[in-house]
C-alpha cells in the first residue's frame, strides 16, 4: 500500500472518520427539514444512530462564535461548526437558552441522550457528554479526548489541503510536526 493509500485509509478507516457538512449533506442528512424544526432534529438524530450506530459521547470544543461539536458515533465522527443560513447540523449549539440549543436538546433526543434544558444551558467547552448505562453525563476531564480531536480535525484540514505530487514533502512535514507516522497511524487506527 502507497504512502497516500495509507494516509487516506487513515482518514476513511471508519470510526475515525470526521463527516463535515458536506459530507452530511451529501448522505441527506437535514435534506427535508420543515416546521416545527424540533421534530425534523429529532428524526435526523435518529437517521444517524441508524445509519452510524449508537452515539458514544459529544465533545463540546468551543462556544461562540464556532459553537464546535463533535458527535462520536459509533462508525463515524460527526462535526458541527460554524453556524450557516440553514437548519442543519451546524445550527446546533450548546451553553446558554437559544434556538441553537433547543435544536440540540431535539438532536440529542433523537440519538437517546437525554438532557433538560438547564443542563444543556450550563455546558461549556470542554465538556465530554456520555451515557453510562441509562444515565447521561457531563464531565470536564482533566486531559479531554477533545485535545486530540481538535488535533486530528486541524491535523486532517491542513493534511488534505497539501497531498498531491508536488506537496508530498509538506504531508511529511506535518506528519512530522504533529509526531504522527505511519506505524502510530496504524496501531492507533488499524489501517
Amino acid at each position: 500500500m502507497g504512502f497516500l493509500s495509507k494516509i487516506l485509509g487513515y482518514f476513511q478507516s471508519g470510526k475515525k472518520t470526521i463527516l463535515s457538512q458536506e459530507d452530511i449533506k451529501a448522505l441527506g442528512f437535514f435534506d427535508n427539514m420543515s416546521y416545527p424544526y424540533e421534530d425534523s432534529y429529532r428524526e435526523n438524530g435518529k437517521k444517524f444512530v441508524k445509519q452510524y450506530g449508537p452515539l458514544l459521547r459529544v465533545e463540546y470544543l468551543s462556544h461562540y462564535p464556532k459553537f464546535e461539536i463533535n458527535f462520536v458515533f459509533n462508525k463515524f465522527i460527526v462535526y458541527s461548526g460554524s453556524r450557516g443560513n440553514s437548519y442543519d447540523i451546524n445550527f446546533l449549539s450548546l451553553g446558554y437558552i437559544g434556538e441553537g440549543p433547543r435544536y440540540s436538546k431535539y438532536f440529542l433526543e433523537g440519538v437517546g441522550f437525554i438532557l433538560s434544558d438547564n443542563e444543556i444551558k450550563n455546558i461549556k467547552p470542554g465538556a465530554v457528554i456520555e451515557k453510562i448505562e441509562s444515565t447521561v453525563t457531563v464531565n470536564y476531564p482533566e486531559n479531554p479526548e477533545i485535545q486530540k480531536a481538535q488535533t486530528s480535525e486541524i491535523y486532517k484540514t491542513e493534511l488534505f489541503d497539501a497531498i498531491d505530487e508536488e506537496n508530498i514533502n509538506k504531508v511529511n512535514e506535518l506528519l512530522h510536526h504533529y509526531s504522527l507516522d505511519l506505524d502510530k497511524l496504524n496501531d492507533d487506527y488499524n489501517i
